[in-house]
């Protein structure tokens, strides 16, 4: 089965899009699970995730686009 896509404009995206919170620990739920999310998501398995996304077909992430994060994480 393949990943849903949607067109807007000239571009096709993926219709599940990866989200910034997780990955860079901002839980709206708790300080706690903003501190687990960070200490889960090292910079390596933000990179895992984003391959595995990859490799599910999910093409789109809404995120800072800041060197901070993903900038930094597109480089590893």
């Amino acid at each position: 089965m393949t990943m849903p896509k949607v067109t807007i404009g000239d571009l096709e995206l993926s219709r599940l899009i990866v989200g910034h919170n997780p990955p860079c620990g901002n839980s709206h739920v708790s300080e706690n699970m903003s501190r687990d999310m960070r200490e889960y998501f090292t910079a390596e398995n933000v990179v895992k995730l984003l391959h595995n996304c990859e490799a599910q077909g999910i093409d789109t992430w809404l995120a800072r686009g800041d060197y901070h994060h993903v900038l930094y994480w597109l480089e590893l």
